[in-house]
């Protein structure tokens, strides 16, 4: 009995640590420009990196490239992005007609804390979905709100403006490195020595001069 009972336990736990591992497909906090500015996602599943929807709040969407294409990064495809929420979120999330899930509060905060916030309490992007409409997916951390990637709104009037409190999906191959800076050593600079006094010479003659007086004040000393 008490092996049948360990059993379950450890079969629990197993179950437990793949479901977890599904939800979060090996998302890790990155660095963009400098490190320890947590500007980007990896995704360990895809070798992507994703760019914080915080970067681009705000931006036209043909804005929202510049100048992040110089550093490899583009415009994120309709399969990606929905690759990103099936991952994060797991394939057993179920969305409404509306296009949208509530009552995920712990994976909104972890998907809002990875990408940024667009406002203060939602990370939204925008992007092309599959049918190609302007749409866009995120959270809003109000009753854990996740908006998918079939979200069914058509947001084209933003194309050209851009909204606040929407980012746009970015993505490039491969990981960002940042190596911590190396700081040289300088070791302090020497004091300089002061100048040497000169010598000051005394002719050998003045010398025996001068000891011949002393030799003769003791002499009358003792005399007197």
């Amino acid at each position: 009995m008490t092996k049948k009972i360990i059993l379950i336990i450890v079969s629990g736990v197993i179950s437990l640590c793949c479901y977890v591992n599904d939800v979060k497909a090996g998302l890790i906090q990155s660095d963009y420009i400098e490190l320890g500015d947590n500007l980007a996602v990896y995704d360990e599943s895809t070798n992507l990196t994703w760019l914080d929807l915080s970067v681009t709040d705000s931006n036209p969407y043909e804005q929202a490239i510049t100048p992040h294409n110089n550093n490899g990064f583009g415009y994120a495809t309709a399969n990606q992005v929905v690759e990103l929420f099936s991952g994060f979120f797991g394939n057993s999330l179920v969305f409404s007609s509306q296009g949208y899930s509530t009552g995920n509060i712990s994976s909104s905060q972890n998907f809002f804390t990875l990408f940024g916030a667009t406002s203060a309490s939602s990370s939204w992007g925008f992007f092309f979905d599959s049918n190609n409409k302007f749409s866009l997916a995120g959270v809003t951390l109000g009753g854990g709100k996740i908006y998918s990637p079939d979200f069914p709104a058509n947001y084209s009037r933003y194309y050209d403006s851009g909204n606040s409190g929407v980012g746009t999906y970015l993505v490039k191959e491969g990981r960002i490195i940042i190596e911590k800076p190396v700081v040289a050593a300088f070791a302090p600079a020497a004091l300089p020595l002061p100048a040497a006094l000169p010598a000051v010479t005394v002719s050998e003659p003045t010398s025996l001069a001068i000891f011949a007086l002393g030799v003769f004040g003791l002499l009358v000393r003792r005399i007197s």
